[in-house]
């Protein structure tokens, strides 16, 4: 599945594959790559207002 919505993918996903602009790719399970930074910098403000499946805590730094 492909999405850009930041909601689901911290509720139903298990692992996420981000490609970058310089094509890296960056694997991981959502908090991780949220705890990471990744999330915001390929998301931007879209990431900044998400928050986990537990309906309280957020892994967006």
């Amino acid at each position: 599945m492909s999405t850009y919505d930041v909601e689901h993918l911290l509720r139903h996903a298990d692992s996420v594959w981000l490609v970058t602009p310089e094509r890296e790719l960056i694997t991981g399970a959502p908090e991780e790559l949220g705890l990471g930074g990744h999330l915001r910098r390929m998301l931007g403000d879209t990431a900044a207002c998400a928050t986990a499946a537990d309906g309280g805590r957020s892994y967006l730094r």
